[in-house]
């Protein structure tokens, strides 16, 4: 079992400074279960107040983190 905790936040000024954890677990004998053997979540709050401001699904976010990763490779190192 292993439990994955990467914590970040905006250290920028301006008006909307945020919070953000993501929290990931990985059971590898969930497989027989038919259970995936990771699950994951992502708290956005508010820099400001500390406010949750939504609760994001980590395997979509992985998605979503990796379709843009690969979109903004293609468009810095493809040829014109």
């Amino acid at each position: 079992v292993t439990l994955l905790i990467t914590p970040a936040c905006t250290d920028a000024p301006g008006p909307a400074p945020f919070l953000g954890v993501k929290v990931a677990s990985i059971f590898p004998s969930n497989g027989p279960k038919g259970l995936p053997s990771l699950f994951g979540s992502y708290l956005l709050m508010d820099g400001a107040t500390g406010e949750p401001l939504a609760v994001l699904d980590g395997a979509r976010l992985t998605l979503w983190r990796t379709a843009a990763a690969s979109a903004l490779a293609a468009r810095h190192l493809a040829r014109e």
